[in-house]
């Protein structure tokens, strides 16, 4: 399982070091999952909009190359 740092301040670099204003705390990579703000519907919506865009590009690019 993945470990991050986090910091509940900011970051700031101290004389070419890297420092927490705050607390660190480790952080589990399915912590970092359950943050997300997209229900699965959005996720699904944007998924099939993002497919659709990439599909619509395709087929101009092709008929750009037949004409």
């Amino acid at each position: 399982m993945n470990s991050f740092l986090a910091c509940d301040g900011q970051w700031q670099l101290d004389a070419g070091q890297l420092s927490c204003t705050g607390t660190l705390q480790a952080v589990t990579q399915t912590e970092i999952a359950g943050y997300s703000s997209l229900t699965p519907e959005q996720v699904d919506a944007l998924s099939q909009a993002s497919l659709g865009l990439f599909a619509a590009v395709s087929v101009l690019l092709i008929i750009r190359k037949v004409l």
